[in-house]
């Protein structure tokens, strides 16, 4: 009956653009206004009808919210590539800032679906999930434990809780692999399970960049005092890594 619906709306859009064309050959260039707003009003409806926002991204209003942070996100690697050391600070603060609204837009949409679904199919194994936090527990704690070392520019201790800190992140991603070697099988068969991989694979991206981060702080650290603390930025990067799995082992075992 919806596409039914839709070819018939579809049907009468396509005959307005011909009686359009046929009025604007019949009267002159006077109808140019009315056959502008004419094609602004058929695009705006074809969009909503027929594209991917005018489905389940529209329905959960996610649509906006994402385009609102993808947009975000790219003014904020913009200017980290044409700005000075003065504004980093900001800069990186706006990026993770950006980072926060990805994972709210995915989150908007689990608690839209949760919310209307207050009967779970199967309660989890929750302990499992409670290892995993402890793993990046741990990171954190090294992550302290590289600020203190790099403020006494201690540069053997630095590159070994470093190297320590890559070793956690890949701990860390061989556990979330064993649950992605089911994906293929379980991807589409409930709506909770799919926003389950979506979040934790986000989440398991945002790992992978933050031990690519951490490479690239390790590298220019000299131990001579020329890289402050406040430049090791990889630890703030962490630290928002963690805090979103603790708001994702909350929201998604927990609840």
């Amino acid at each position: 009956m919806r596409n039914s619906a839709q070819s018939y709306l579809k049907y009468i859009n396509i005959i307005n653009i011909f009686e359009t064309l046929y009025l604007f050959y019949s009267t002159g260039l006077d109808t140019l206004e009315y056959i502008d707003s004419t094609y602004k009003n058929f695009i705006i409806m074809y969009v909503n009808q027929y594209l991917l926002y005018g489905t389940t991204l529209k329905y959960l209003s996610v649509g906006e919210f994402f385009m609102n942070s993808l947009t975000i996100f790219i003014n904020s690697i913009r200017e980290i590539m044409t700005s000075t050391t003065m504004v980093m600070y900001a800069i990186f603060g706006m990026f993770i800032f950006s980072e926060i609204l990805v994972f709210s837009t995915f989150i908007w949409g689990y608690f839209h679906l949760r919310l209307s679904n207050p009967i779970l199919l199967a309660e989890l194994n929750v302990e499992a999930y409670l290892q995993i936090s402890d793993v990046l527990n741990t990171g954190s704690i090294l992550v302290s434990i590289i600020l203190h070392r790099v403020q006494e520019s201690a540069n053997f201790e630095t590159d070994f809780f470093m190297e320590q800190l890559l070793l956690i992140g890949f701990i860390f991603l061989s556990l979330q692999n064993d649950e992605y070697s089911l994906i293929l099988s379980y991807v589409n068969n409930y709506w909770m399970t799919l926003y389950f991989f979506i979040l934790t694979g986000l989440h398991s991206l945002h790992v992978c960049a933050g031990g690519i981060f951490v490479l690239i702080q390790s590298y220019f650290y000299e131990g001579d005092g020329s890289q402050r603390d406040e430049e090791f930025n990889a630890g703030v990067y962490w630290h928002f890594v963690e805090m979103i799995w603790i708001a994702l082992t909350m929201l998604l075992f927990l609840a």
